[in-house]
């Protein structure tokens, strides 16, 4: 019959250690609001502070738009992303963790991302002029590395469509987005 993912049926989809404390549950969905208000909306030299501070040195991410992989990489795209649209806020609408200290904890925060299109970009070009929403959601993992709670991974899924269509920026085909963070502006 093919490709199944009923692999997944036969253990549990959370964390397997049991009874493992739960302490920075509590505090896991404030922790994500202050990473994010921390990454997007402090100041731009602030960054690699930010970066260092809240994400793992080999933190990777898998969107609908391509792959990041390492903090180096992720400072690069949030300064794209940034002077691309100065303006930017990152709204978030919720945020949930489930886990455990020992087997750290997965979270879900959708989001809506607005901001007017005044700088260059890697991604979209010359700036547009124009004002944008795009909504999504991100999944991450987070873990305990050296006593202090890092993400390692995320999933992240925006509605990049719309939000070309917005900028009135073509979308780009398979081959460019999986190589637009090398081309120049």
């Amino acid at each position: 019959r093919g490709f199944s993912n009923q692999c997944l049926n036969h253990g549990e989809l959370v964390p397997p250690t049991r009874d493992a404390p739960r302490e920075f549950l509590g505090h896991c969905a404030s922790w994500l609001v202050r990473a994010t208000d921390a990454l997007w909306h402090g100041a731009v030299e602030d960054i690699d502070g930010a970066v260092d501070e809240f994400f793992a040195k080999g933190w990777n991410s898998e969107t609908n738009h391509g792959s990041t992989v390492g903090a180096a990489n992720l400072k690069d795209a949030v300064r794209d992303w940034r002077a691309a649209f100065p303006d930017l806020q990152i709204h978030v609408l919720d945020s949930y963790c489930m886990g455990n200290d020992v087997d750290g904890y997965k979270a879900a925060m959708p989001d809506r991302w607005v901001g007017t299109h005044t700088g260059p970009s890697r991604l979209f070009g010359k700036p547009t002029g124009r004002r944008a929403v795009m909504a999504g959601v991100a999944v991450s993992r987070i873990m305990q590395i050296d006593g202090k709670w890092k993400f390692t991974s995320e999933w992240t899924w925006h509605d990049w469509a719309s939000l070309y269509q917005q900028l009135g920026v073509e979308l780009p085909t398979v081959e460019k987005a999986a190589t637009a963070a090398c081309e120049p502006v």
